[in-house]
């Protein structure tokens, strides 16, 4: 398109180029002319004939023939196309959701819940944990075990069995939770031996005696104390003929699996029990009799004080046959060495 522009304009300018020679030329004729002398006509004096006016022969005017304007075309305006304005894409407005505001609620002004009046329920006396507290001054069973023989001893214990009373002297076996301790001969009215039930806690305050290897509390007075608790019997059988089985001297204690072993009656005679511990006695008497276990031979003895003649205990140590069975249970008392005051025979269990 531009080629065809600037023919356009050449051709122009030729056409105008063309006009100015034309004229030019004429102008120089007409200045020959001058320089011949070629006299113009001229009128006479008298009227002068009319002179043709030398009207010039009309020159075709040379019009240029009429260029076709350039006229550019019109260029397609480059308008940029319209860009999408980035405009942000619209965010939603992070609204925080209304919270709901947290108004606390009206609490009541702190002051002591209105509680229902105590009412103590009935106790029969202090709970279990409490009743083994020593009060002050008193011993626990490791230091009366430390205690020296016939230095003052002081105890706080429960009665688990009482073997006798005589000219207000009660001579009973307590224990507490961790040992037990064989009272001999304490002052005691008969209205209080009476009240010295099983379980029964006293305060005993005496002297640490020993009679034959049994450690007991002996010249001692007790007073009663609120609170109860009775031992369950430890099974001893697998300390038997072992040093460790003085660790549980006047405990009740069980003895299990044991066989009736012959013992020798005063006349030399073979028998599972005597009167006496020669055979000597008779009815109402001690009872011994022999048990073995383990190839060892131990004796036991049902204490008459303790259990007398008419007692299940009694009857059933007469019933006994060498060669049998049984199970025992009693208390670990000594006598140079153990020999359990037994109050409990059974077959042994298969």
């Amino acid at each position: 398109m531009q080629a065809e522009t600037e023919m356009k304009k050449f051709s122009a300018l030729l056409i105008i180029l063309v006009l100015v020679l034309s004229l030019a030329a004429c102008g120089k004729k007409n200045e020959e002319n001058k320089a011949t002398g070629t006299p113009e006509p001229t009128k006479e004096a008298t009227t002068p004939e009319p002179t043709k006016e030398a009207t010039p022969e009309p020159t075709e005017e040379v019009t240029p023939e009429p260029t076709e304007e350039v006229t550019p075309e019109p260029t397609e305006e480059v308008t940029p196309e319209p860009t999408e304005e980035a405009t942000p894409e619209p965010t939603e407005e992070v609204t925080p959701e209304p919270t709901e505001e947290v108004t606390p609620e009206p609490t009541e002004e702190p002051g002591p819940e209105p509680t229902e009046e105590a009412t103590p329920e009935p106790t029969e006396g202090p709970a279990e944990d409490d009743v083994f507290t020593k009060s002050e001054g008193v011993m626990t069973y490791q230091e009366y075990v430390d205690a020296e023989l016939e230095s003052e001893v002081v105890v706080e214990t429960f009665v688990q069995d009482k073997q006798s009373w005589w000219e207000d002297k009660a001579t009973i076996y307590t224990q507490d939770n961790e040992g037990a301790y064989f009272i001999y001969e304490m002052a005691c009215s008969q209205e209080d031996y009476g009240k010295l039930v099983v379980g029964q806690k006293i305060k005993v305050t005496g002297y640490k005696s020993e009679w034959q290897g049994e450690v007991e509390i002996i010249d001692a007075s007790f007073e009663f104390l609120d609170g109860s608790y009775i031992a369950e019997p430890v099974d001893v059988t697998e300390y038997l003929g072992t040093d460790e089985m003085i660790n549980f001297q006047n405990q009740y204690v069980l003895f299990k699996g044991m066989t009736v072993a012959a013992s020798q009656d005063a006349d030399g005679n073979e028998a599972a029990f005597l009167y006496k511990w020669n055979g000597s006695g008779q009815e109402g008497d001690d009872l011994y009799f022999n048990v073995e276990y383990n190839g060892q031979i131990y004796t036991f003895t049902v204490e008459s004080y303790l259990r007398d003649k008419d007692s299940d205990v009694y009857q059933a140590v007469k019933n006994l046959n060498i060669g049998d069975k049984i199970d025992l249970a009693g208390y670990a008392y000594w006598y140079d060495t153990l020999n359990p005051h037994i109050i409990t025979v059974v077959a042994a269990e298969e």
